[in-house]
């Protein structure tokens, strides 16, 4: 697995335009190796939730009664509360963002939900584009999950990191579009996968989601 993930990170680079399309993407409603002991939500809002004018990410292409698994572990709600994501129901974990326009108005910025046997850990870009600290977030947010629930070295993980930083960026120069058929392999052949994909619902604009297999021998 560790030299297949090499070249994984390593053919990102080399080929930009490749991709795969042999996975079908789970779609959900930004060196040195550290630990993160920071709550990533903090980052972002430190109003309560209750009474705002919240908009939220749209709902899973599968329905509530095919989403599985939702009940957290001990472990699991431990991690969700050091990074600060909060249950925002529907078996959903996540936190939002105060929007600079409009003061009364939070949306969606950071979601973690079970689908069947898989983890989607999403974050989303109202009008499709990156907020200030949302790309670093997220990636500490991705490695969190990494961490967690596979058994990727850690010794990989800066250069997941400057796998995502490529991806942001290629974002940003419009490089890669939303597509919910397009999977980027991030590990294989533990077969974790990234998406960059349109939102459906009243939040405009795309998400970019981390698929994750779920092992029942990892923290199950």
């Amino acid at each position: 697995m560790k030299a297949r993930l090499l070249l994984t990170i390593a053919a990102f680079f080399c080929l930009p335009n490749q991709y795969s399309r042999g996975q079908t993407a789970v779609l959900p409603n930004d060196s040195v190796i550290e630990e993160i002991n920071q709550n990533i939500c903090s980052n972002f809002s430190s109003r309560e939730y209750v009474g705002q004018q919240n908009t939220d990410a749209p709902p899973p292409v599968r329905t509530l009664e095919d989403a599985k698994d939702n009940v957290l572990t001990p472990e699991e709600l431990e991690l969700y509360q050091k990074l600060g994501l909060t249950n925002l129901g529907n078996g959903s974990y996540g936190c939002l963002v105060e929007d600079p326009d409009n003061p009364n108005r939070q949306y969606t910025i950071f979601k973690v939900k079970k689908l069947d046997q898989v983890l989607v850990v999403s974050t989303f870009l109202e009008e499709g584009k990156f907020i200030i600290g949302q790309q670093n977030a997220a990636t500490d947010l991705f490695l969190e999950m990494i961490g967690f629930y596979t058994e990727i070295p850690k010794p990989y993980h800066s250069g997941i990191r400057r796998y995502f930083q490529e991806f942001y960026q290629r974002i940003v120069d419009g490089r890669i579009k939303p597509s919910s058929e397009r999977t980027y392999a991030i590990d294989e052949p533990a077969a974790t996968i990234a998406v960059y994909h349109p939102l459906r619902g009243d939040m405009r604009g795309t998400g970019l989601s981390l698929n994750i297999p779920l092992s029942t021998d990892i923290h199950n």
